[in-house]
């Protein structure tokens, strides 16, 4: 799928690398700084992980070997969340990204601890269960990646529980009726974590 070449009309350009093209740059929208796995394409390539640093409504910064260059467009999904995009700049192992529309950004995160819901006397629904169980995984997800040195010795093992969390997002979505478009991505990105050997978990 290629990406629509409209951009939002935005102000909220990701991180900006100084001495690019020395133009000054519009104001950003407020960004989220994250630590969260998702999936990018490029036209006529296959899907490979990239890594989230942060995220704004137009825009996003994201880590991954050899980034692509500056003006390539690109389609970045996470679970049954994606968004078309345009490469601002690229620089070392990351780049920064304007999306094609403005996004939701509370879709792409983990949900986070609110009010205690009300109980309920008739037993839950599978995506109700499902749901619950994500949010375990997310949160065991955060609580780990939140320490340098478990994301240092295990950075790879973590990518499986952002992997499962998706899984999970996406069969709870299922499980109530609605239509998940990105689940064969998902499942082919899956398919290729599980066929790369553990990490060592730094053991000598």
């Amino acid at each position: 799928m290629s990406p629509s070449p409209h951009l939002a009309s935005a102000g909220g350009d990701p991180d900006p690398q100084p001495g690019n093209d020395g133009q000054s740059q519009p104001a950003r929208q407020p960004r989220t700084n994250l630590f969260l796995s998702a999936q990018l394409s490029l036209p006529g390539e296959a899907s490979r992980p990239v890594r989230v640093r942060n995220l704004s409504a137009s825009g996003a910064r994201i880590d991954l070997p050899q980034p692509p260059p500056r003006g390539s467009t690109l389609l970045l999904c996470r679970g049954a969340a994606e968004v078309a995009a345009e490469v601002m700049w690229s620089a070392g192992s990351s780049c920064g990204l304007r999306f094609t529309e403005i996004i939701d950004v509370a879709r792409w995160m983990p949900d986070r601890p609110g009010a205690a819901a009300p109980a309920k006397a008739r037993e839950p629904s599978l995506a109700e269960e499902l749901a619950l169980a994500r949010r375990l995984v997310d949160r065991l997800e955060d609580a780990l990646s939140s320490e340098p040195a478990v994301v240092a010795a295990l950075g790879k093992e973590l990518q499986a529980l952002d992997l499962l969390g998706q899984l999970l997002a996406s069969s709870e979505k299922r499980a109530a009726g609605s239509t998940v478009p990105a689940i064969r991505s998902l499942w082919q990105a899956i398919a290729t974590f599980l066929r790369t050997p553990p990490a060592s978990g730094g053991r000598a």
